[in-house]
């Protein structure tokens, strides 16, 4: 008997290349490579707390907290690590400096120092958080986050501290006020007899009030250890802040309206002037 060889037919070529299509666009599934577990991961979450507003070249210790990512299982038990990337953007930075770089995650915090270019202007930390797996380091994911904050020109405050005693003094805390309002300390090292110290404070912010201001600086300790060039446990330092100039142009613009409304109010009662008549002869 003769046999036949058996050929699929149109209808079951086709059925067989659905099924395979299906299999290839098949949500969550990566042809060639297991599928990744950072779908099953909770996402990454961060926090960035520093200064809003920072002097120029000043430094500034910023905290970071961090979890989430294939480093964290659905239960909140820890499976992997926490990592940084932290850099400076907007404008020129490159007198700024973030320190250290890159680290991390200890009990999901971390910190670092930064200093603040040598411009004023606005600007962002940005910190790349990395979370990986223990048990397969190709499992991870990352998220970029940002803290924005200003570079602007300190208020300077500068006085002379004097050790009048024959022993050495140390561990002294200068006080700083600004209108009644305590804005930070000074630490003095320790200062040996006789010796003389330039105390410096920079104050930063984006505006004060146009008018006078004081700072106070207020030795704190006990009495008569440390005193001011002045002779004075206390110095206070006034400062006059000078208003905006003010902008004329509303009045410019308010005067030429004025003046063209006059025109046109006298045009309408007096009417144009109409030409004399000559006298007839």
């Amino acid at each position: 008997m003769r046999r036949h060889r058996t050929t699929p037919s149109g209808w079951t070529l086709a059925m067989v290349l659905c099924a395979l299509g299906a299999l290839l666009v098949a949500p969550g599934l990566t042809v060639g490579a297991p599928a990744s577990r950072s779908a099953s991961s909770p996402p990454i979450q961060a926090t960035i707390q520093g200064p809003s507003v920072l002097g120029i070249s000043a430094k500034a210790t910023f905290y970071f907290t961090a979890h989430g990512g294939p480093a964290e299982a659905s239960n909140g038990s820890t499976t992997g690590n926490l990592s940084y990337h932290a850099s400076l953007i907007g404008g020129n930075t490159s007198s700024g400096l973030v320190a250290p770089p890159q680290g991390v995650f200890v009990n999901n915090t971390a910190n670092v120092t930064v200093q603040a270019p040598n411009i004023t202007g606005n600007f962002e930390l940005e910190v790349e958080v990395t979370s990986f797996a223990y048990s397969n380091k190709s499992d991870n994911a990352s998220q970029n986050f940002t803290a924005a904050f200003t570079v602007v020109l300190p208020y300077s405050v500068n006085a002379v501290l004097q050790n009048p005693n024959n022993f050495t003094v140390s561990h002294v805390e200068v006080e700083v006020q600004l209108d009644g309002t305590v804005v930070g300390n000074v630490s003095v090292p320790s200062m040996a007899p006789q010796a003389d110290f330039d105390l410096h404070y920079n104050y930063s912010t984006l505006s004060l009030t146009p008018g006078w201001h004081t700072f106070t600086l207020e030795i704190m300790g006990p009495p008569g250890l440390l005193l001011f060039s002045t002779g004075s446990p206390t110095e206070s330092i006034s400062f006059y802040v000078t208003p905006p100039p003010v902008d004329y142009t509303p009045y410019y613009l308010g005067g030429a309206g004025v003046a063209v409304a006059a025109i046109f109010i006298s045009t309408l009662i007096l009417g144009p002037r109409r030409g004399r008549r000559k006298k007839s002869t």
